[in-house]
């Protein structure tokens, strides 16, 4: 299988993508209400952002049914995307400004980069503002320290604040061997708009690791409850990844991404084990859980090309010898947050697809 690039219809938005999944998400994931703010959201678009992965951030407990969405490009398709169709007015003016940078001559920054996110906080209302979350080719600290310093020296300070960019050189310059930068995210729909890193390799030696670098970097808060509960799943899950948000500090709100390799809950029981004890321990409802546990499948044109979005079902009937139009979900991973003040609480990211097969 392998990604569509096929749709270049202005007027098509990403809403529509969301429309033709809905029946495949599960209400008590995200229910009406808050599945029409993620539609509302995604109508301003374009589509070419949706063929790509995309991301839907649900609550596990049953304090809400909201979600927020996510659009991730390859670099050179976000490029394209905002050459030839950009955002609708109304929209912040990060996405274009960094589209604008990597296509400069002579500029760095798309050597640098593999993936571009739009992340839209929706929850109770429907969002414009995304923030931005840029993947890093190799994530050395290096180069992340200079893709900070390129977007701070080209935009100014109006999205990364110098003490932001000092503090993340310090986080940088702290992390130990074999540790890497995933994520680089300028959290522009929050009023501070902190950076937020999110860092792979500290898992490798347990929580030890992740504590003794937390103390390098001064992270000042007490974390013995996410310590316990992270020595709990670690034996079930492959890849832990640490975010943190920086403003002149490090904020006290910590994350732990939590990956399973294979997606599929029904092949995989780790998932069953991971799940099973944060409903134990009050972050997940058991009605979510079972929802999670069977969020795996695709879905093909053949019957569906009412609700399937025009672009691809008038490419299908042209090349429908050739090639089938899917849409295929998945769990992308988990996150357990951890604030001081509030708690601790976990999310799922839900990951929808669109392919091509070739028959």
């Amino acid at each position: 299988m392998y990604r569509s690039a096929v749709c270049e219809k202005k007027s098509e938005r990403a809403s529509e993508l969301l429309l033709a999944i809905r029946n495949h998400v599960p209400q008590r994931l995200i229910d009406d209400e808050s599945y029409d703010n993620l539609i509302k959201t995604a109508s301003s678009v374009p589509i070419n952002f949706a063929l790509s992965p995309f991301l839907l951030e649900c609550s596990l407990d049953d304090s809400s049914r909201t979600a927020d969405l996510s659009f991730g490009l390859p670099v050179s398709d976000y490029c394209h995307a905002f050459q030839a169709f950009g955002l609708d007015k109304g929209h912040s003016i990060l996405p274009e400004s960094i589209s604008s940078m990597i296509g400069q001559v002579g500029t760095l920054l798309k050597n640098q980069l593999c993936m571009i996110w739009l992340e839209y906080d929706v929850g109770k209302k429907p969002s414009s503002f995304p923030s931005l979350f840029l993947t890093p080719k190799t994530g050395s600290p290096s180069q992340a320290m200079q893709i900070v310093k390129d977007i701070r020296q080209e935009l100014g300070e109006l999205y990364i604040d110098a003490q932001y960019s000092q503090k993340a050189g310090e986080v940088f310059q702290r992390l130990p061997d074999k540790s890497s930068v995933r994520q680089i995210g300028i959290m522009a729909s929050r009023s501070a708009t902190p950076l937020r890193l999110c860092l792979a390799g500290l898992d490798r030696s347990g929580w030890q690791k992740i504590a003794n670098f937390l103390d390098k970097v001064e992270y000042g808060s007490c974390c013995r409850e996410l310590s316990i509960l992270y020595e709990e799943l670690e034996p079930f899950v492959d890849i832990c990844d640490l975010s943190l948000d920086l403003t002149e500090r490090i904020e006290p709100r910590i994350g732990l991404e939590l990956m399973i390799r294979q997606r599929n809950p029904q092949r995989e029981q780790a998932w069953n084990q991971v799940l099973n004890k944060l409903e134990r321990e009050g972050l997940c409802s058991q009605d979510k859980m079972d929802e999670v546990l069977n969020f795996y499948g695709f879905d093909s044109i053949i019957g569906n090309q009412v609700p399937w979005p025009r672009s691809l079902t008038d490419y299908w009937k042209e090349h429908k010898e050739h090639c089938c139009s899917f849409f295929i979900w998945c769990i992308n991973h988990l996150k357990i947050c951890f604030d001081p003040a509030v708690g601790t609480s976990a999310k799922v990211y839900l990951k929808i697809i669109h392919h091509w097969k070739d028959l």
